[in-house]
């Protein structure tokens, strides 16, 4: 897990465009359910990770594509996935933060070592299980995280969301997605009603036993290992 560098002042184009072009990727600050970021994670084409790094995913294999998430600039917009892709999910960063509003704490998803803990480089397929492993750690992490986070109280909370809190799937966490080359940027509509919570998700990443994956550590701080 590689933390990278917060941005320096509040006049920083991520801070005020919520927009990310320091790469060849254009990728777009956005905030969603945990039972979203979950899905995407349990969704993720586990060869595309490997081979290139950054979660992927089809849209249409999501269960609830249409969930509206915050774009979040100084005056966030609501929108849905397919107004930032037509057809896929890609995430190489996010930020586990519940003050996501007032500080900007990224970590770049990387894939694992290929070699085994003895040295030896490991086949395709024991490569591929060793990096669903990985997500699967991840996941883990999310939900312990904002498990914790739940319990903060309210005035540490982000000032406004797009849907209603209810459990821990439905706390915000944030993903940097990769906004298709050439697609125009359309709102989806507001109605002026909360989106509906997310227990329809495919939750899997609770821990049974409590514990965190092996190999995570939280603190209280702000500051994941992996």
């Amino acid at each position: 897990m590689l933390r990278l560098p917060e941005p320096k002042g509040a006049g920083h184009q991520n801070w005020k465009k919520g927009i990310n072009t320091s790469s060849s990727i254009r990728a777009l600050r956005i905030a969603v359910p945990v039972g979203m970021a979950i899905d995407i994670l349990e969704c993720a084409d586990i060869g595309a990770f490997a081979d290139k790094s950054g979660v992927e995913c089809c849209l249409a294999d999501l269960q609830y594509p249409e969930q509206q998430v915050h774009f979040l600039r100084p005056d966030p917009q609501v929108l849905e996935l397919k107004d930032v892709n037509e057809s896929k999910v890609h995430c190489k960063t996010l930020e586990l933060a519940l003050s996501y509003h007032q500080k900007m704490i990224r970590y770049q998803i990387r894939t694992p070592s290929r070699r085994s803990e003895d040295g030896r480089e490991l086949t395709r397929p024991e490569w591929l299980a060793k990096c669903k492993r990985y997500l699967k750690n991840w996941m883990e992490l999310i939900y312990t995280e904002k498990v914790r986070q739940l319990r903060f109280a309210k005035d540490m909370w982000p000032p406004s969301l797009p849907w209603g809190v209810t459990t821990v799937y439905d706390m915000p966490i944030v993903l940097w997605l990769s906004k298709e080359k050439g697609q125009k940027r359309t709102a989806a509509p507001d109605d002026g009603h909360a989106a509906a919570g997310n227990d329809g998700h495919r939750h899997t990443a609770a821990p049974d036993d409590g514990h965190t994956a092996t190999g995570l550590v939280i603190g209280v701080s702000g500051e994941y290992e992996c």
